[in-house]
């Protein structure tokens, strides 16, 4: 089972991923993640929202078409672009989807929000990522100083990974050298 800030990680992950040179495994492994988290029969006892994805009035088994992923990807992206220039300009990120939210019972998961269903997986996995960002402070989603990426930032972490942060380290090195 996940843990709210390893969902967090896989969404901007899954956001910051070139979709389109992905090869077929990369694909499959995708939607694996992505249906893997909507469709979690049981979220942990301090996660406090369940996502379903319904086709009718029946819980939906297949899985997500290319289309599906490709369209969530866009969504994911555009998501996170929106959470960008709203968390510089310290605003609220909106968030709309076709669906319904139920207000959660105290039954069994006493500390959870809410179920939401809906009857795809893109707005399935918004939800859900949207629910992270904004309610459970299971993060610091930052963008990279130097590319430009997102990331969950960890402890004092400037950078979204160790090769962004060893270049401005080095840029900074000769820098200083050629000062002196």
């Amino acid at each position: 089972m996940a843990t709210p800030i390893q969902m967090l990680k896989v969404a901007v992950e899954f956001a910051n991923f070139d979709l389109d040179g992905a090869r077929k495994g990369d694909i499959l492994n995708w939607k694996e993640d992505i249906m893997g988290l909507v469709k979690v029969p049981g979220m942990a006892p301090d996660f406090p929202i369940a996502v379903r994805v319904y086709e009718g009035e029946k819980l939906r088994d297949e899985w997500m078409s290319d289309g599906e992923l490709r369209e969530t990807h866009k969504a994911t992206r555009d998501f996170f672009a929106q959470f960008r220039s709203g968390s510089e300009k310290e605003e609220p990120v909106p968030f709309r989807f076709s669906g319904r939210a139920f207000p959660a019972s105290n039954k069994g998961t006493p500390r959870a929000v809410g179920l939401v269903q809906t009857q795809s997986f893109k707005d399935a996995f918004l939800a859900l990522v949207w629910h992270l960002v904004v309610f459970s402070r299971t993060g610091d989603v930052r963008t990279c100083k130097l590319c430009s990426n997102l990331y969950v930032r960890e402890r004092r972490q400037d950078y979204c990974s160790r090769k962004c942060q060893t270049l401005a380290s080095s840029r900074a090195y000769r820098l200083r050298s050629k000062k002196k």
